[in-house]
């Protein structure tokens, strides 16, 4: 994969390569829900960057991404991962506007 260009510490993908994925993490909290209302605008946003979305949604203890989730450094919802970077809580969702706002 060729990499160019930074956003806030993270790599993103040059056109020519296959795209990275961003994993979103959302549970049902306040900021989950702002992001889950602002889902397509999300989705349009990733692809724009390069990257194809995966949201993953933490519902109850014990469930299957919770566990893997922690496995990454993924302690709480909002969170977003691209490869081994992580971000969590409310710089997510500051992560996710300037995604939005990039054109």
């Amino acid at each position: 994969m060729y990499l160019c260009g930074r956003a806030k510490g993270f790599i993103l993908p040059s056109r020519s390569s296959s795209m990275a994925i961003l994993e979103l993490y959302v549970s049902y909290d306040d900021l989950s829900s702002k992001i889950i209302e602002m889902m397509d605008e999300i989705k349009k946003a990733a692809r724009r960057a390069g990257y194809t979305l995966a949201v993953r949604r933490i519902e109850q203890p014990g469930d299957d991404v919770i566990i893997r989730a922690a496995l990454t450094g993924i302690t709480t919802a909002p969170a977003v991962r691209i490869g081994e970077n992580v971000i969590l809580g409310r710089e997510t969702v500051e992560f996710l506007m300037n995604l939005i706002n990039k054109k």
